[in-house]
């Protein structure tokens, strides 16, 4: 009787552990946020400073968004990890979908909740501006529009609030912070395109669209074919941009490479803008936003 009552009660001990276990594995899972994005993934990461909440980047972050595709379908062992012990994924797949992330992690956690932050998931909801590449396709480069950005971590914010709801007045408190470091970044590169005189420029990436027509550029010409691909006519049309005014700016997203500026001569005139197409060496806690900072000095 008394082997019987302790087998019973060993059985009873192992059952706990494994519930406790099993709690402990939730508890976990709610804890997680997926992201394959820079901006989503930095943004996110703000909100939820100070709280046990977790941002997993996925990607190599040697990828560059045109890549995403191609690490999923590699790294499946990786992904299904991580989709397994996550709650929710950011994506942009409203304006861009070719993001591949959600119904990557979908295939192995169909609770997962989707967030997107260009376009929140509400009736009459707050999306970010848009435009068309040069092959007609909508620019999932939106963040490089600083006013995208408050729209985004809106929107990232509204869900995170509802999911983590333990976690809101935190959540809040974060959102408000961000919003109030984004106004003064945008304050402050307004402030050196005006002080340099930056008003018409020529574009060498399509990614610099959105960077554009959200400073208000004038854009007076635009060439996205790889400086390697130029042929004399191509050069001679950059040639010809460049020469309407004395004041246009050659913005690209790379330094200019020796052969570009032997081509152009004296012209001195570059803005380089980090298109934030992959994740690097990642962000700069100290100073958050540096990699929207326009350096002109």
């Amino acid at each position: 009787m008394y082997h019987h009552c302790r087998t019973i009660i060993s059985q009873l001990w192992l059952l706990l552990c494994s519930s406790l276990l099993l709690v402990s594995l939730s508890v976990q899972a709610q804890d997680r946020v997926l992201t394959s994005l820079p901006v989503t993934y930095w943004l996110t990461k703000q909100l939820v400073t100070q709280t046990p909440i977790e941002v997993v980047y996925l990607p190599s972050p040697r990828f560059s968004l045109q890549r995403h595709q191609s690490w999923f379908d590699s790294e499946q062992q990786k992904v299904a990890k991580y989709a397994r012990e996550a709650t929710a994924v950011v994506t942009i797949r409203s304006i861009w979908p070719q993001d591949p992330i959600y119904p990557q992690v979908r295939q192995y956690n169909i609770h997962l909740v989707p967030i997107d932050a260009a376009q929140a998931l509400t009736p009459r909801a707050p999306a970010v501006s848009s435009l068309r590449d040069g092959q007609g396709q909508i620019s999932p480069y939106v963040w490089l529009n600083p006013l995208n950005l408050t729209t985004m971590l809106n929107n990232i914010s509204l869900d995170l609030q509802q999911i983590f709801s333990s976690q809101q007045a935190t959540i809040q408190t974060n959102q408000q912070r961000v919003a109030r470091e984004l106004q003064q970044q945008l304050f402050a590169n307004q402030a050196r395109l005006f002080n340099h005189e930056v008003e018409s420029v020529v574009l060498l990436d399509e990614a610099l669209l959105d960077f554009s027509a959200g400073y208000s550029l004038s854009i007076q010409g635009q060439q996205f074919k790889p400086e390697l691909e130029w042929d004399t006519q191509d050069q001679q049309q950059l040639k010809q941009w460049l020469q309407t005014s004395s004041d246009v700016w050659l913005l690209m997203t790379r330094p200019p490479s020796p052969a570009l500026k032997a081509l152009l001569g004296e012209f001195s005139r570059y803005l380089v803008i980090d298109p934030l197409s992959r994740f690097g060496q990642g962000f700069n806690h100290q100073h958050p936003w540096q990699r929207w900072q326009i350096d002109l000095d």
